[in-house]
């Protein structure tokens, strides 16, 4: 447990410390980080962060003795690594189902306990996500499932339907892609309503985008981090989080960011 400075002057917002956590959980992007840089983050904010996302396919770019150091930096901080979606949506339309099974079995053999599923990219058919769901289940990984697109919007209703039918898979999560978030310059204010009136909350995650979704400006990134912990809490539950920016989303958290 970190032990903070100021907490007699810093309200309580109710924010959840305690790991493992279903909620105010916080999942962050590693894009390539050296494991210099990676330990240092660990160091300052592991108490912050749930999970860590290998960013779409580096995880096949790293000689795999350093990913396996990568992976176990972040375990032995009590961070759980995942596998980008991205990485799954290259594979499954090269490959398809042969190929889906063949990456699962050697995320299992590094240690990999959770991939993402998703076809925000590359367009995967529900019903083939719902498949990949639960072979990637019968090896044992849990599955983070992503709803939505980079490249046009959807439907608030369809949205939903996606994710319910991930979590009827037995998905452990469901990601919202950070781009259906944030439309027209403002956060995605009925949507949101949406999601809170249909799904729990502590099985989202939301995702804030970033340079790699075409329109993103860091100002939006920014408004849509202050938008989704004053609309659900501090427990929201948020992905996609720079590592070098974990201490300042934090603040947000505790009613501190401006």
């Amino acid at each position: 447990m970190i032990e903070r400075a100021f907490t007699d002057v810093v309200p309580n917002t109710g924010r959840s410390m305690c790991k493992p956590r279903r909620s105010g959980r916080t999942s962050v992007i590693d894009m390539g980080l050296t494991l210099e840089d990676q330990e240092a983050h660990l160091r300052m904010a592991a108490a912050y962060i749930d999970e860590a996302k290998i960013m779409t396919g580096t995880a096949s770019i790293y000689d795999v003795s350093y990913l396996r150091q990568k992976l176990t930096l972040y375990s032995d901080h009590d961070v759980s690594p995942f596998l980008g979606g991205f990485f799954l949506e290259r594979v499954f339309t090269d490959s398809r189902f042969e190929g889906a099974k063949r990456y699962f079995d050697e995320a299992c053999e590094l240690g990999i306990a959770a991939i993402e599923v998703s076809g925000t990219t590359l367009a995967i058919d529900v019903p083939d996500r719902v498949t990949l769901v639960e072979l990637a289940r019968e090896r044992g990984l849990s599955v983070h499932g992503e709803i939505g697109s980079k490249h046009e919007g959807t439907g608030a209703q369809g949205l939903i339907a996606e994710a319910k039918a991930y979590i009827e898979a037995g998905a452990d999560v469901v990601i919202v892609e950070g781009a259906e978030l944030f439309h027209d310059g403002a956060p995605n204010e009925d949507f949101c309503r949406e999601v809170k009136a249909s799904l729990k909350l502590e099985d989202i995650y939301f995702e804030l985008g970033g340079p790699w979704v075409p329109g993103t400006y860091s100002w939006e990134v920014r408004a849509l981090r202050k938008f989704l912990c004053e609309t659900f809490g501090s427990n929201v539950n948020l992905a996609n989080i720079p590592l070098e920016t974990i201490i300042e989303t934090e603040t947000f958290r505790w009613n501190l960011g401006e």
